[in-house]
């Protein structure tokens, strides 16, 4: 099964770039991976339905704000392998999918606390204006990062999911641990990047305002979304309802452009 495994492997991971490079395309989503693991492995209609089946499972789960949520792409992946080589329940298989996903928001924290390491000559491309060698290097360590994210998926394939459960278990508890923590904390860092980005004292109120509804009333996320909409289309409302003001060069007489206004 290695020729079978590397083969998902590039492909998936070639999924999970080409979503990212192209501007958020969605070829990272469940249906999709799972239909192109299914036919890669010769069983594409079990992909096509253990991915719609993912879908539901994993449709919520979003990087916004700087989160970082479970790895849909490596956990639908290694499900549907695991559902068509060794011929478990589609159902079934979301035992393997979920955890590995989760991992795989673990190994994705690792790639972006390492790649940190080199901004610091990032910066100095940045000083010499090397435009070039900037664009080759967000090119070469997407695709580096990205095939050491789904490496767990061609071990999968390739060795099963003993070998992959073993290093699992092996990793110290400092290093899982400390990534978990890591995980929680980029939530909190990517609401504050979102205040500081779009924070001004006019609309703060709206923002303590949507956290009371949230926190004191128990309003879900989408409900307090709601509310912000219909205010948003009152005011609208009421500013188009508003007599049309005109502008103080026309209707002054005293203006020095009133003699074109004859």
């Amino acid at each position: 099964m290695i020729i079978e495994g590397l083969l998902v492997y590039l492909a998936v991971t070639f999924l999970f770039f080409i979503h990212y490079y192209l501007g958020n395309v969605l070829t990272d989503r469940p249906l999709i991976v799972g239909t192109v693991v299914g036919w890669i492995l010769g069983d594409i209609q079990t992909g096509i339905i253990a991915g719609a089946l993912y879908e539901l499972i994993f449709l919520g789960m979003t990087n916004a704000g700087g989160v970082v949520p479970a790895n849909t792409a490596l956990g639908t992946a290694v499900g549907v392998a695991m559902a068509i080589l060794s011929g478990m329940d589609i159902e079934a298989s979301l035992i393997v999918a979920v955890p590995t996903a989760l991992l795989g928001a673990n190994i994705i924290t690792l790639m972006y606390t390492l790649r940190s390491y080199l901004n610091s000559y990032v910066d100095k491309l940045i000083d010499k204006g090397d435009t070039k060698s900037i664009g080759i290097y967000v090119y070469v360590q997407g695709i580096v990062s990205y095939l050491i994210i789904f490496f767990p998926l061609f071990l999968v394939i390739a060795f099963g999911t003993e070998l992959v459960e073993g290093i699992v278990n092996a990793l110290p508890y400092w290093l899982t641990g400390g990534l978990s923590v890591a995980s929680r904390l980029l939530a909190a860092v990517g609401i504050g990047m979102l205040l500081k980005m779009v924070w001004a004292k006019p609309i703060a109120p709206f923002f303590f305002v949507g956290y009371a509804l949230s926190a004191f009333l128990g309003m879900p996320v989408l409900g307090v979304a709601l509310c912000a909409t219909l205010y948003v289309v009152i005011e609208v409302s009421k500013e188009l309802s508003r007599p049309k003001s005109y502008d103080s060069v026309t209707t002054n007489p005293n203006s020095k452009e009133s003699l074109f206004n004859d």
